[in-house]
């Protein structure tokens, strides 16, 4: 469900509506069991926007990031990026591990990319 949800984010292009239709089922919920639940939903798809920013983006400011993530207030942003362990200053927020992953990334030559694409061809011609 939360794939869902996400594809329908990203095919609309406001992720912000999105989210605020899995806050909003909050008190449409038929039974006070699914509150539960639905808090898990809510803390899940945070997550996940969370982390695709991260990967997408060197940094962004604390009030995109407070409506983007559904939270209510800005210092709620500021304690959820702390906890993810993104620098916070003056109002904006620095994706740490953005640069993190950046540093691992092998490159790879034009040639290697050829020969490697060759090699497949060639494999699949012999499948085939």
């Amino acid at each position: 469900m939360v794939v869902l949800l996400l594809a329908v984010c990203l095919l609309c292009n406001q992720p912000h509506t999105c989210n605020n239709q899995v806050l909003a089922a909050k008190g449409e919920a038929p039974d006070p069991l699914y509150l539960h639940f639905l808090d898990l939903l809510s803390n899940t798809v945070r997550d996940e926007i969370a982390s695709c920013s991260e990967r997408a983006y060197t940094g962004m400011s604390v009030d995109s990031a407070r409506k983007l993530l559904m939270f209510s207030s800005t210092a709620e942003t500021e304690a959820y990026c702390r906890q993810h362990g993104w620098e916070v200053t003056g109002g904006r927020i620095k994706f740490q591990r953005n640069m993190d992953a950046t540093r691992g990334v092998e490159q790879l030559s034009s040639m290697q990319l050829i020969n490697n694409s060759l090699t497949y061809a060639k494999e699949l011609e012999r499948i085939v």
